[in-house]
């Protein structure tokens, strides 16, 4: 029985069609979704000269019969869907019908298959090498499909001289399958360029073992993995790293939405935003994140290479990536300084966490950095600790030991030794501060004296910035040549009549070629605000400042500043003991 039909025009019709083979890396995706679909759980994929000389793959899949292998080659034909409604709830990697038809138009094909497991009936063959199909051949062959692609694109000249050179096919090819590999992690791939093989991925379900498989040349690293159930529509399985694990840029984030890698426009915002307090700016996480969703909250037949998707919701689902991953990052950040058990707020009850954390892996990284410190000087005098020994609530808290450098705070609380970083400690509790303050009252003060002050290096978008400071509270004019005149602020930003900051700060927003939180932008202006308030690396502080800094970023429980970087690190009572063998 035909399993592979022609779709009715009515359906065909209504798919976003158009040419999916635009280069090597593109039939090598169309190749791939083919095998998995075809429960395929061992894929080879051998290439040459970047895929533009040959493109192999191979796999243990289902096969084709033979009574549909012509029929496989002719457009819209598919096993797939087959009305209209199918398009809504579509599970399988292709559905459109083109890959083989497209392939074929621009390139040479050999396909071999099998759909016999016991070995005892023959494969089948078809090609196209003398510029149509041929007849169907018997040949021995296992059970599975390999498609041998040769000379893409040689009878569209126009098309192959805008293909790039084979080292760059060849990494768009690897990108490509590496991506199908973390996505489909139950299956096995193996990948060779020129004869030789680049990695290949067990099949056994671990990403880690994945990941470093695909990329040996990264020293091990901690990669947390986190199942989180939203309702029963919307799943994630969530791959990703602690702060102190970062990166120059975002080669390692990526979205997979029910095992399909695409382009998600706000996937990046959204992992930006959830670790904008973990991370500076510059450094980016390995963030992989696999959403399994009902079929019919989404729509992936937007793009004819299903590399882009249409959600039901885009706003729901940038907070639910958002606030998933900061919750994980909070809970594994926090939970060694409070002792507690999280709970879901009842904004986000619907959420269902459950939290794993290697604490080994952090004291042996953290002990070894306090090593490197140097030695601890400027005790605190017996004399002035009178004043904490007087407060017995904060003498519970806390202990202050000593300073370090004059920039570190060392506090002993509990069985924990933590080291402090004074000015970021000061910078956070003065944004938390301000920020709260603002909340709670977003007053706009009008400027009896008007603030100007001339630009010396403005921007092209000069006119967008002062729109987007008078959408947060400001009324700002540029006058005559390049005179800026500030006339209402934020209230929250003039309590200490800082103005010559306040200028600074605007100043250096306007003339700033960088990209600004266009959404955040009043959190940018508190953040350097806070910034150039707070006390300094260097600063000699008396032990009722170092007291009040620390006492109130431990309430704060925010434990980065607000640029990203740790504020603290510990040291527990029994590692100590561990490592002077005191404790095995």
């Amino acid at each position: 029985m035909n399993k592979i039909k022609l779709l009715p025009k009515e359906v065909y019709s209504k798919i976003a069609a158009g040419e999916v083979i635009d280069r090597p890396a593109s039939v090598v995706r169309e190749l791939i979704d083919n095998s998995i679909d075809a429960l395929a759980d061992e894929i080879s994929i051998m290439i040459e000269k970047g895929g533009i000389d040959k493109i192999i793959i191979a796999d243990n899949g289902s096969g084709i019969d033979k009574d549909d292998i012509e029929l496989a080659f002719s457009m819209h034909a598919t096993s797939k869907i087959k009305n209209i409604d199918d398009l809504f709830k579509i599970n399988s990697m292709g559905f459109r019908g083109e890959a083989l038809h497209s392939i074929k138009t621009v390139s040479k094909i050999t396909l071999t298959t099998n759909t016999d497991a016991s070995g005892k009936l023959a494969g089948s063959r078809i090609s196209n090498l003398k510029g149509k199909l041929d007849v169907i051949e018997n040949v021995p062959f296992k059970k599975g499909t390999k498609v041998e692609i040769s000379d893409l694109f040689y009878n569209l000249p126009a098309r192959k001289k805008f293909l790039k050179s084979p080292v760059s096919e060849w990494n768009f090819i690897k990108k490509t399958v590496a991506a199908k590999a973390l996505s489909n992690l139950n299956i096995s791939f193996n990948l060779y360029h020129n004869n030789q093989r680049i990695f290949a991925t067990m099949g056994d379900g671990n990403f880690t073992n994945a990941f470093f498989n695909i990329y040996g040349n990264e020293n091990p690293f901690l990669i947390n993995e986190e199942k989180i159930e939203i309702n029963d529509d919307i799943k994630i399985h969530a791959y990703y790293t602690d702060p102190d694990v970062f990166f120059q840029n975002r080669k390692y984030m990526e979205i997979f939405v029910n095992k399909r890698p695409v382009w998600v426009n706000f996937f990046y915002a959204a992992v930006d935003s959830a670790y904008r307090s973990f991370l500076s700016p510059g450094r980016y996480p390995l963030v992989y994140l696999n959403l399994d969703i009902d079929p019919r909250l989404i729509d992936i037949n937007i793009h004819p290479a299903k590399r882009e998707i249409k959600f039901f919701d885009q706003n729901e689902i940038f907070k639910i990536i958002h606030d998933s991953l900061k919750h994980l990052l909070n809970k594994k950040l926090n939970r060694e300084l409070i002792n507690e058990n999280y709970e879901i707020t009842e904004q986000n009850n619907q959420l269902k966490f459950s939290f794993g954390i290697n604490e080994n892996d952090k004291n042996s990284k953290y002990f070894n950095e306090v090593l490197n410190t140097g030695y601890i000087k400027n005790p605190v005098e017996d004399i002035v600790n009178e004043y904490i020994k007087n407060d017995n609530e904060r003498l519970n808290k806390f202990n202050i030991l000593a300073t370090v450098f004059d920039t570190y705070i060392i506090v002993q609380k509990e069985d924990k030794v933590i080291f402090i970083d004074q000015h970021a400690a000061c910078e956070s509790v003065i944004f938390n501060r301000k920020k709260n303050k603002y909340q709670k009252n977003p007053d706009i003060e009008k400027l009896i004296i008007p603030i100007l002050f001339d630009l010396d290096n403005p921007g092209d978008d000069l006119e967008e910035r002062i729109i987007s400071l008078n959408k947060n509270g400001f009324l700002i004019e540029l006058q005559e040549g390049l005179t800026i005149v500030i006339k209402e602020a934020p209230s929250i930003l003039l309590e200490r009549k800082n103005y010559d900051i306040i200028v600074e700060i605007i100043k250096n927003f306007l003339e700033n070629v960088n990209n600004y939180n266009k959404i955040n932008l009043l959190d940018e202006i508190l953040i350097e605000l806070s910034c150039k308030e707070a006390v300094k690396k260097g600063d000699k502080l008396s032990l009722i400042e170092l007291n009040e800094i620390v006492n109130e970023y431990f309430e704060n429980k925010v434990y980065n500043c607000p640029h990203g970087r740790p504020i603290h690190f510990e040291i527990t009572n029994e590692y100590l003991e561990k490592i002077f063998q005191r404790k095995i």
